[in-house]
């Protein structure tokens, strides 16, 4: 599935509780798609006419939207409470829409967290993110444990992000249990990435990506580290980091890391030389492009 170029849309899919009382009290203006009659998976309605089109899951008790109402105070496009295994939707890619701020939102309205967990998107296996100027958070949580269960993107190989350019990190520590399948990260082109793990409390002091194979990172200026000083950070498959133009990463983590023995480290100018482990390796290029840099200053200083 492809989301393209919904304006007013600015969360894909939420944990909603109670949803039959807020959608009760939802009060609608000329700004709301309205879904009062149940689309289909083939039609291409959408009553407010701005081309997005709406996805339900066959054979179950009522559709689950997908698509494209817009955020409203209370309601969000996508009831998460209401996946199961009928949901089969494996490739999601959410593009130039201006407004999107958050796309999973798992917690509920203020003051009403659900006091139960939810399985979803369990057979999604890739995802991708592209021209998104207003996204803050891919998954956003209302405590330090996400109301998700199960197999949650369990399923999950293949995670890019471009040019988004309010995103500060990618994901948060207590959504990392849930990547179990992920083999491939690819963040390019974000302004204000500064970590792609972001810590929280109350999470296991080891980050481990089992299945991460590659890690591609170009263009991140503010990029200090995968994940904080908080966490051990272990990836085990990990067979290639490639970064470039990323001129404050000195280490991938702080704390020790745990690869696989065939390590590719490139960057613009290929193969790095392998210092032992990754962090030496990283800090090595770090302090070399330094260096280099601080050449070309003073020679431009003496110009």
């Amino acid at each position: 599935m492809h989301v393209k170029k919904c304006e007013k849309l600015k969360t894909l899919g939420a944990v909603i509780p109670q949803r039959k009382k807020l959608e009760n009290n939802l009060k609608k203006d000329s700004t709301s798609h309205d879904f009062s009659t149940s689309p289909t998976r083939s039609s291409n309605w959408c009553p407010a006419g701005c081309g997005c089109t709406p996805y339900s899951r066959p054979n179950a008790h009522r559709p689950i939207e997908i698509l494209p109402r817009p955020i409203n105070p209370e309601v969000t496009p996508t009831n998460l409470e209401d996946s199961n295994d009928d949901d089969n939707l494996e490739n999601l890619t959410v593009s130039d829409c201006n407004s999107m701020e958050v796309i999973f939102q798992l917690k509920g309205p203020k003051h009403e967290e659900s006091s139960h967990s939810v399985e979803a998107f369990n057979k999604l296996s890739s995802l991708q993110f592209d021209r998104l100027p207003s996204l803050t958070r891919v998954w956003e949580t209302g405590s330090s444990q996400p109301m998700l269960t199960g197999s949650s993107f369990g399923n999950l190989k293949s995670l890019r992000v471009y040019y988004c350019n309010q995103l500060k990190y990618l994901f948060s520590s207590s959504i990392v249990k849930f990547l179990v399948s992920v083999e491939d990260i690819r963040v390019y082109n974000c302004e204000q990435m500064e970590e792609i793990v972001a810590a929280e409390e109350e999470t296991a002091e080891i980050i481990t990506l089992p299945k991460v194979k590659s890690i591609k990172l170009l263009r991140l200026p503010k990029l200090k580290y995968f994940c904080g000083e908080a966490y051990t950070l272990k990836l085990p498959s990990l067979e290639l980091l490639e970064f470039d133009a990323v001129q404050t990463l000195s280490l991938l983590a702080p704390k020790l890391i745990a690869t696989h023995p065939r390590l590719q480290v490139r960057t613009a100018l290929g193969v790095a030389e392998w210092k032992g482990d990754l962090n030496a390796t990283l800090r090595n290029i770090y302090v070399t492009r330094k260096g280099e840099d601080d050449e070309i200053h003073r020679e431009d200083e003496h110009n």
